[in-house]
């Protein structure tokens, strides 16, 4: 077999998970979409891809990157932090997912650092299979009031959801007479059944 059919059939048996990329943000030197604000990278990748956080100082780096800004996440997506990047949102900004297909999604936020701030899923998609992960998030003083006051918050309308919450700190902070939460997980479809893991999470 000629090798331009070899390379035709491996491509065609290569699953679409494998094609996915990684954006880095900011890009310092590309000046691509990822150039611009998180938002705008956030929209230009692809379902399945990786947003990742990197340094914003090219000549003199620190492990410090700061954004000043909402992201909504509307597809699969995994947004997260490069490896020895404090990636820390302004105080009240917050990350969402809410998505524009009925699914399945595949989401996950990781590594990343809020002051009163809140990573909110609100899934209203109507296909089973989503899996949602928050992990190794620091949010400090959740935003009050929230959605449903919760420093991270699952809600989820598609059927057999999977919810994994794992190795997050929370420290709530005392504010007279609000009243806030750590981690909420809630159905709200008609037959959503929720399959939820949450592990070795500090709330304070």
């Amino acid at each position: 077999m000629p090798w331009f059919r070899i390379l035709l059939v491996l491509l065609a048996c290569t699953p679409a998970s494998a094609l996915a990329a990684t954006l880095t943000w900011p890009d310092l030197f590309g000046g691509g979409v990822c150039a611009g604000t998180l938002q705008a990278c956030v929209n230009a990748a692809s379902a399945g891809d990786t947003v990742l956080i990197g340094a914003d100082e090219s000549f003199l780096p620190d492990r410090y990157t700061a954004i000043d800004e909402n992201i909504v996440i509307g597809k699969s997506l995994t947004l997260t932090a490069a490896t020895g990047i404090d990636a820390v949102f302004a105080p009240g900004r917050n990350v969402q997912f809410n998505p524009a297909t009925p699914g399945p999604h595949q989401v996950s936020v990781s590594d990343l650092i809020f002051r009163r701030g809140s990573v909110d899923f609100l899934d209203t998609g109507t296909i089973a299979g989503s899996v949602f992960r928050a992990e190794r998030l620091r949010v400090l003083e959740p935003a009050a009031p929230n959605v449903v006051g919760c420093a991270i918050n699952f809600q989820a309308g598609s059927p057999a959801a999977q919810i994994i919450a794992g190795d997050n700190v929370i420290s709530t902070g005392p504010v007279a007479g609000v009243e806030r939460s750590g981690i909420c997980a809630l159905g709200f479809g008609p037959g959503t059944v929720l399959d939820i893991d949450i592990f070795r999470n500090r709330v304070t």
